[in-house]
């Protein structure tokens, strides 16, 4: 009773914020509003609408596409349909847009609570969404944002198995298509598959019911192969790096890998400025710094979980502070040192390896950081696993020669993935702090 009275005359705006739905009516205008504003047609949209009259039957499309070019038939196969009804696609489209935030809340809010409802809303707000139109709108979009929604939506049941309710029938029959849907995305295959390994094998452990994940698990690692034997991909492989990236040809093993590596986090880190600014990673760590002075931990430990955010804000300030010839110097030398190749630490030069040093200190930083803060083990461990899948996803890039090519497209992955941390350390803020816990009740005074 007490409560009801309560909720009747706290503020209006904050009733609001505390109603379920709003920030996801927020969310909505506002992807509404993208939907009314872009051009479509452009890039690969205008290829994949005149599809099926230049290759014939569906048939006949797919065996030409699996043996000269792509393994994804499945996402394909959505795409040249759906790109022939342009509101259509935008209707779905902004659905799908909208369900991403709302899907993550629904995996990662245990209550009531609108602060992480609001803080996944406000995190995908900072998304840099005219990245899903840099191979034409609708293709980027069905090609990456619909595989990432099929594939959260597909962990769903895995909250249920962690709160030890039992699955249905029915949530293998809805979640196999979504799983196949999402893995066709060799991305999204790479992190659903370790996030179902994670979850197979926590299940196991603990003793409880575990084939749901095995099944998923094994539809991935099927995809997996199917994308691994597909000629279509070698065949472009070729192609690209021929049209794209010759030097690819004569980088070894470690040279991919630091070229997905550096390529990764230059562009997460040194890529910003006022009107392309990072502001997720930005968000994500000084969120982190925020949990680590409500932790109870030593100043050294605060002062190392400062360090991300002080270097991500540094890197944002870069056109203000690039007026400072100390601070022009130190970005040069990062901006220089990358090549279409890497920054080639392997040649042994000093400048090569500079980069790569400064790279390398802000992920051990920020592990660091997220080592410190997190007093929930298991939750530090979730964490530490969905960035590092998340990363992967991005550093796979180093093995194609669109890594560049594909542009920023290929970064949506470990995005979320940052995103989803940036709750879990809210969460882990919420824990240490009564006051910030955003449940259905007025905010202590």
């Amino acid at each position: 009773m007490e409560q009801v009275l309560n909720r009747r005359t706290e503020n209006p705006v904050l009733r609001f914020l505390k109603w379920r739905y709003a920030p996801f009516l927020v969310f909505l205008i506002y992807a509404i509003t993208i939907h009314c504003t872009m051009q479509l047609g452009t890039d690969d949209d205008v290829l994949f609408v005149k599809a099926l009259e230049e290759e014939g039957p569906l048939l006949h499309y797919y065996t030409t596409r699996y043996a000269t070019w792509t393994s994804r038939l499945l996402l394909e196969t959505v795409l040249i349909y759906i790109i022939r009804i342009p509101l259509l696609w935008k209707i779905l489209d902004i659905a799908i847009f909208v369900s991403i935030p709302a899907l993550l809340s629904l995996l990662f809010d245990k209550g009531n609570n609108w602060g992480i409802r609001w803080i996944f809303v406000f995190l995908m707000f900072l998304y840099p969404f005219h990245d899903m139109a840099t191979a034409g709108w609708i293709t980027t979009t069905v090609n990456y944002l619909w595989p990432l929604a099929a594939g959260i939506a597909a962990f769903l049941p895995i909250k249920k198995l962690l709160q030890n309710e039992p699955l249905r029938w029915y949530h293998y029959v809805i979640n196999i298509p979504l799983v196949l849907f999402a893995s066709n995305q060799e991305q999204c295959c790479v992190i659903i598959a370790a996030m179902f390994f994670f979850f197979l094998i926590k299940q196991i452990i603990c003793k409880k019911s575990w084939h749901y994940p095995s099944i998923m698990l094994f539809l991935c690692a099927l995809m997996l192969l199917f994308i691994m034997t597909c000629p279509g991909n070698k065949v472009r492989l070729i192609s690209n790096t021929e049209y794209w990236l010759p030097e690819f040809a004569n980088l070894h093993l470690g040279g991919k890998i630091e070229l997905g590596f550096s390529s990764t986090l230059y562009a997460f880190l040194f890529m910003m400025g006022p009107c392309g600014a990072n502001y997720i990673i930005l968000s994500f760590t000084f969120l982190l710094f925020l949990a680590a002075l409500k932790a109870k931990i030593s100043i050294l430990k605060k002062i190392i979980c400062f360090l991300p955010f002080a270097i991500c804000l540094l890197f944002s300030l870069q056109p203000v502070l690039n007026w400072i010839p100390v601070f022009n110097s130190f970005f040069s030398r990062i901006n220089t040192a990358m090549t279409l190749t890497g920054t080639r630490p392997f040649s042994h030069l000093p400048e090569t390896i500079f980069p790569d040093a400064v790279l390398s200190l802000i992920c051990l930083a920020i592990i660091f950081s997220m080592i410190f803060v997190f007093q929930n083990k298991k939750r530090f461990w979730l964490a530490l696993y969905i960035m590092a899948a998340g990363f992967v996803t991005r550093l796979a890039m180093g093995f194609s020669p669109t890594v560049w090519a594909s542009s920023t497209r290929t970064y949506l992955f470990f995005y979320i993935a940052v995103i989803v941390d940036a709750a879990l350390v809210l969460i882990e803020i919420q824990g240490n702090s009564s006051v910030l816990k955003m449940k259905h009740y007025r905010l202590k005074k």
